[in-house]
């Protein structure tokens, strides 16, 4: 135990280099458990803002749907699949939508959109689509329109007047209009308005049929494999059932990518950190060379010279990690706490809506940490290596 003291002793010889290596170390550390808890933020926030919008957790389409995305292509037969979500357990909620490209026109000027009809009651219980409605939400109204400001500005027009929305009748293919009022604005899309679902069926003539169906399954991250048998047991010959990651697999990918970053971001910081630990171990040895030279000629046999060396590097691993700990309990609580404000900035057609929080993860604090104090004890082995070749003629000649 003499030489393991002595080695943990050896730290204090020299406090400014000690503290200066342990600071490196543990701005490392801090650095790699920030950075995770900043990207889980930033992952988990961009998932929830998507899949609580108009992605929704799941959604069902026609197979005909999927491959080509227009009006005639809609679920038929719904009964029994409406009836087979009503009693499955893991669905939370669940709405019905339309889509339909249209035209917009006012005295002044015409627009092209794309249409989105929905229930209000279901698909507010469903999404959280209400929040990205301006002062009035959808109701049961079915003459009202509600379209984003930028095309209420190209339009002239203001909430309250009316507008004439122009759709195709998808059985004959004849144009369809109708007087609509402009019930309210929207921040979901500049290319999107939202009526009710009657009126686009009405207007597209497709009866009660409809061609998209939007789950909530409570928790985004669920059923996340696509292989999951619940996908399965709601999709037939004629729809299909697909979770988020299979609709939009850009958000997956982007997720997968932010773990792969955190893996080069670490090799590199463990490396830089190996090249500061090295430094300043041969600085050590160098300064105590004439001590080694002398514990040699005294007989001090290798392995007693590696633990003492050992001892050393594990005491500034430990010692970095805890203020590693320390420090990022500090920042990652404040980025807990207050965020980072992404609010209208778009990535990868998600556009952030609340701040990016600092997410904490067991991992961080055990992985990082760990790997520091590894790191350590690897990049030790060299110095304490070179310790056992001193001889006392180097070591009064002082050379290394």
């Amino acid at each position: 135990m003499i030489f393991f003291k002595m080695g943990l002793r050896n730290l204090f010889r020299n406090k400014r280099r000690s503290f200066l290596t342990m600071a490196a170390i543990s701005v490392a550390v801090t650095g790699l458990i920030v950075s995770d808890g900043f990207m889980e933020g930033m992952s988990l926030n961009m998932v929830k803002t998507a899949t609580s919008g108009v992605l929704g957790h799941g959604q069902i389409h026609s197979l005909q749907y999927i491959e080509n995305p227009q009006s005639e292509n809609f679920i038929i037969n719904s009964e029994k699949l409406e009836q087979e979500l009503n009693e499955d357990k893991l669905i939370k909620s669940w709405t019905k939508r339309v889509y339909s490209l249209g035209m917009v026109a006012s005295a002044r000027n015409a627009r092209n959109l794309s249409l989105i009809g929905i229930n209000p009651k279901t698909e507010f219980q469903t999404t959280s689509l209400s929040n990205k409605f301006d002062q009035t939400s959808p109701g049961e109204n079915l003459s009202e329109i509600f379209l984003p400001p930028l095309i209420l500005q190209k339009l002239g027009s203001q909430v309250g007047e009316k507008i004439v929305l122009t759709t195709t009748d998808i059985n004959t293919g004849e144009i369809r209009q109708d007087i609509m009022y402009i019930g309210g604005t929207h921040s979901v899309s500049d290319s999107l308005g939202f009526l009710h679902i009657k009126k686009l069926q009405e207007l597209l003539n497709l009866k009660d049929n409809f061609h998209e169906i939007v789950l909530n399954l409570g928790n985004p991250f669920l059923l996340q494999s696509i292989a999951d048998p619940f996908w399965k047991k709601h999709s037939t010959s004629t729809y299909k059932a697909r979770g988020w990651k299979e609709i939009n697999p850009g958000i997956a990918a982007i997720m997968d990518m932010s773990k792969m970053s955190m893996g080069i971001i670490g090799i590199i910081m463990m490396i830089l950190m190996s090249l500061i630990i090295t430094n300043a171990l041969f600085m050590a040895i160098f300064e105590r060379i004439f001590e080694y030279g002398v514990a040699r000629a005294l007989g001090t046999e290798n392995k007693h010279l590696v633990l003492m060396m050992f001892s050393e590097t594990l005491g500034l691993g430990v010692g970095a990690a805890l203020a590693g700990i320390i420090l990022s309990l500090i920042i990652g609580g404040a980025l807990a706490i207050y965020g980072v404000d992404y609010s209208g900035v778009e990535f990868n057609q998600v556009t952030f809506s609340e701040p990016v929080r600092f997410i904490f993860r067991w991992h961080q604090w055990v992985l990082y940490p760990g790997l520091a104090i590894v790191f350590t004890l690897l990049t030790g082995i060299y110095p304490a290596y070179y310790t056992t070749k001193i001889t006392l003629s180097r070591a009064l000649k002082k050379t290394m």
